[in-house]
């Protein structure tokens, strides 16, 4: 059916012929079909009926257009219309509004323009920025993550640790924000960790300071201070945690020590700190960690 008054917005909105909008404006209904699924879990659209007027105002909050942004991206539409359609998205993002500001699938929308006009400094500081921020309900007004989202999460970290214009302690924010985000599974999470690790695009003797610090459970300690000049401003959400609440996986510290000892560290001792003959922690990974380089150094070790 034809939906002349959603059409006129998209083609004001993106700066985009009027065949465009409305093949554009088809794809509304897909995009808000799947963001009522994701609030819901049922196809509520069904059940509401396809109404012009209800589409265009759900459009026109942020994170309801980013659903269509990434059905936009998805689509054939030329390589212009879709670098219009992500960078709108970043241009969405409305701090005063009431909920769901930061458009969905942003991680998405940053990949493409990665991709289609290289680093601008703007992207990095969105995401840390964001994704450091929580909110507390059933809509956050931090980035969310979606799940079939995780290959852009991953593309969009390589590129950031590559990125000549961050500097180390820069890259060591992103990875925070990374690593702390609630929406990014943990396997993910490790995955990206150990890239990290690899990376010669980071000081060794930094990592390694990072590493020490993460296999004495006190990452978020050492991270604070990288993290803290983008947990403040005009700009970001009202609601932003103490350090202390942002977590990391818990298995970076049984990671961290079987890197540190790789890397040259003094085994014998990373062993003597780490081991606990009685585990009383629920969480043993710091002797899961000294029993990893029990087993992979036990010939030099003797």
């Amino acid at each position: 059916m034809a939906m002349k008054r959603l059409a006129r917005y998209l083609q004001g909105k993106l700066g985009v012929d009027e065949g465009t909008a409305n093949i554009v404006s088809r794809f509304v209904v897909k995009a808000e079909r799947n963001y009522l699924m994701w609030i819901y879990g049922y196809d509520k659209l069904a059940r509401l009926g396809i109404d012009e007027l209800d589409l265009l105002e759900r459009l026109k909050r942020p994170f309801v257009f980013g659903f269509l942004v990434k059905e936009i991206l998805d689509s054939d539409l030329s390589d212009e219309v879709k670098e219009r359609a992500a960078l709108e998205s970043i241009e969405s993002i409305n701090t005063d509004a009431e909920f769901e500001w930061v458009p969905a699938y942003l991680f998405k929308a940053i990949n493409f323009l990665l991709k289609r006009r290289g680093f601008e400094r703007r992207y990095f500081e969105i995401l840390v920025r964001f994704g450091l921020a929580l909110s507390y309900g059933v809509f956050y007004p931090h980035v969310s993550v979606m799940s079939d989202e995780m290959g852009d999460v991953k593309e969009v970290f390589n590129f950031m640790l590559g990125a000549d214009g961050l500097s180390p302690e820069e890259k060591i924010a992103f990875l925070t924000a990374v690593l702390t985000h609630s929406h990014i599974n943990e396997n993910l999470k490790l995955k990206l960790y150990d890239e990290f690790l690899r990376s010669d695009r980071v000081p060794m003797d930094l990592k390694k300071e990072l590493c020490a610090s993460a296999a004495d459970d006190r990452y978020m300690e050492y991270a604070g201070e990288k993290t803290k000049p983008f947990l403040t401003g005009k700009d970001l959400p009202l609601d932003i945690p103490p350090i202390q609440l942002l977590f990391v996986p818990p298995s970076i510290v049984r990671r961290s020590i079987r890197w540190l000892a790789g890397a040259g560290e003094d085994k014998r001792a990373l062993i003597e700190k780490y081991f606990k003959e009685k585990i009383t922690d629920i969480y043993p990974y710091q002797t899961l960690g000294a029993l990893d380089v029990c087993r992979a150094y036990h010939e030099e070790l003797g």
